[in-house]
């Protein structure tokens, strides 16, 4: 197997030119042919060629110049053939020429034209020969390449074609990933409830809590939620409220009694950190405010409530101060203004006409003086007369006063115990529904999960009276209001339908109640007017329900679980028309008033 010259590769026998970097291959020697017919030998490979060609149609050599067969005038073209004159190489008059030239030697100017192939031999000596062939184009002089580069081309082709296919697919891995990674959700009304109730003053509890509203107010990557809410809150202490502060006494008035109950709304901005909801809670500051404080949370050293025997006693000792402070300010005697002294004094004997003329002018108004003194001793009795006047309208003024707000007390008093007694009567109509208790209502909305959507709202009404405590806390004929909590229909994907319902708030003679209740047995009636149990949950986790089974009824084939999950047989869909009948319990107490 013959070898290449230039790279030393292994080459089939027969070829001409080397697979691995195009070199010409030096062909052994052989016999010259005998031709059939006149032409001449290639001085390259020595294959004979047509008498009047140019150019080796074997390897494309230029052959010396020959005399034209006598035909060729005929064909020759009218432009002159341009070859490159390095490419022609000088005329060979001996035999020599049938050699091979060394392969080894610097590469023949002249490129080979490998695409172009040789002009065609007449195969009879009277058909003109085909034209030359048109000069080699100058990127075939690029052709050779060594085998490493092509190699290393193809690695490099192979290396990004490995990355561009990893590339899709981790793309593809994780908007798979994204796709099914579940959604976060809100935080329930347990979260929110265990949130507030631990964020409420001591003398607050929460009895219940119910979601009103939820909006999204976070991103993606740091989920967040606003939650409205209404809140059953009961007082642990009785409350008042600060009426007035008098001589460093603060008078409270009350506001509420113990275990009083009041639905006050809220919103909670929950966020989530590290896999646990952290919620601020911010109730309505109005009604927090008529919920009044316990008597420990008002400072002073001296904290009375209105009616009590210690604000009595303080308002007797108060008016006996002032009654006190009155007297001592009539017993200090005013200083009577200043008068002009009176002379008294007998006239003098008659003195001698030498006496000088002042002694004689001060004689003569003596009775004027005196008659002054006089009018200036009255108006002095007079202005003690108008201050004793006004002294005494003061004091009757003062205890007008006092007498007023001796009344205003007792009213303010009477005030207070009659809305003691109110209260407590109020508190005697009060019915605590605790959590377990079970009751029938009847739908009054049809529901289907194959059309049904989360929060939809439905009505049904109390089938018969709830008595607790031998005290109807529910009549007949009251309406409970729920929503759809969640809902799945049966399809191709989900063959199982399956429809979750919450109540939510019960209303007593135009008086709403907010509840947290759900369904425990559906129950159907059949065309006879008998009644059907449909399922029961009787248990926490998976659908322990019963299913009825051959009846006509109008929930048949319907599962409940323990969490008041309904779900019916595979392939139809959870159908409660109106009329259905469902048993219900709370999950939490509630505080009902009576009439």
């Amino acid at each position: 197997m013959p070898a290449c010259p230039a790279c030393g590769a292994d080459q089939p026998t027969g070829k001409k030119f080397c697979r691995n970097c195009g070199t010409a291959l030096t062909a052994a020697p052989a016999p010259p042919p005998v031709p059939s017919e006149p032409g001449i030998a290639c001085p390259a490979c020595a294959k004979p060629s047509p008498a009047g060609a140019r150019f080796c149609r074997n390897c494309g050599t230029v052959l010396a110049a020959a005399a034209p067969p006598p035909e060729a005038p005929r064909v020759a073209s009218p432009e002159p053939i341009r070859t490159p004159p390095a490419a022609v190489p000088e005329p060979v008059a001996t035999p020599e020429p049938v050699r091979p030239p060394p392969v080894a030697a610097a590469p023949q100017p002249v490129p080979r034209a490998v695409p172009v192939p040789p002009a065609k031999a007449p195969a009879k000596a009277s058909e003109p020969s085909a034209p030359p062939p048109r000069a080699p184009e100058p990127e075939i002089l690029a052709r050779p390449e060594t085998a490493a580069a092509r190699e290393g081309g193809g690695k490099t082709g192979m290396i990004v074609g490995i990355a561009a296919v990893l590339a899709l697919m981790f793309a593809g891995g994780w908007y798979f990933v994204r796709s099914k990674s579940p959604a976060v959700s809100s935080p329930d009304e347990a979260v929110l409830t265990s949130g507030l109730a631990s964020s409420l003053p001591v003398y607050v509890k929460l009895t219940a809590l119910h979601i009103q509203s939820t909006e999204r107010i976070g991103t993606a990557a740091e989920p967040a939620f606003k939650t409205g809410f209404r809140s059953a809150l009961v007082l642990a202490a009785d409350t008042f409220t600060q009426a007035s502060a008098e001589d460093g006494a603060v008078i409270l008035a009350p506001t509420l009694k113990k275990d009083a109950t009041r639905d006050v709304d809220g919103t909670a901005i929950s966020r989530l950190s590290a896999g646990e909801w952290k919620s601020e809670f911010s109730l309505d500051p109005a009604a927090m405010a008529a919920l009044g404080r316990p008597r420990e949370a008002f400072p002073g050293d001296k904290v009375l409530v209105q009616g009590s025997p210690e604000e009595v006693a303080f308002r007797e000792e108060q008016q006996k101060r002032r009654e006190a402070a009155q007297q001592t300010a009539r017993a200090q005697p005013e200083a009577p203004p200043a008068a002009a002294p009176i002379d008294l004094a007998p006239a003098p004997a008659a003195a001698p006409a030498t006496r000088p003329p002042a002694a004689a002018a001060q004689t003569e108004r003596t009775p004027a003086a005196a008659a002054r003194g006089a009018a200036a001793a009255k108006a002095q009795l007079e202005a003690q007369q108008r201050d004793e006047a006004a002294r005494d309208a003061e004091r009757k003024k003062a205890e007008a006063e006092a007498e007023a707000q001796r009344r205003e007390e007792a009213a303010r008093a009477t005030a207070a115990e009659a809305e003691r007694r109110r209260a407590e009567e109020a508190a005697a109509r009060l019915v605590d529904i605790p959590v377990g208790t079970e009751t029938n209502v009847r739908l009054s909305t049809k529901l289907n999960s194959g059309n049904a959507k989360v929060e939809d709202r439905f009505e049904a009404t109390t089938v018969d009276d709830l008595v607790i405590k031998g005290r109807t806390a529910v009549p007949a004929g009251a309406i409970m209001r729920g929503v759809v909590s969640s809902v799945q229909a049966a399809g191709r994907l989900h063959r199982t339908a399956n429809m979750t319902l919450a109540f939510d708030q019960l209303t007593i003679n135009g008086r709403a109640y907010p509840i947290r209740a759900r369904v425990m047995e559906a129950i159907a009636t059949k065309a006879k007017g008998e009644v059907a149990k449909v399922g029961a949950g009787a248990g926490i986790g998976g659908l322990i329900g019963g299913i009825l089974g051959g009846g006509k009824g109008v929930a048949a084939g319907i599962l409940i679980g323990g969490g008041g999950t309904m779900a019916a047989t595979e392939g139809k869909q959870v159908d409660l028309p109106p009329g259905t009948v469902l048993r219900t319990r709370m999950d939490a107490a509630v505080q009902i008033q009576i009439q």
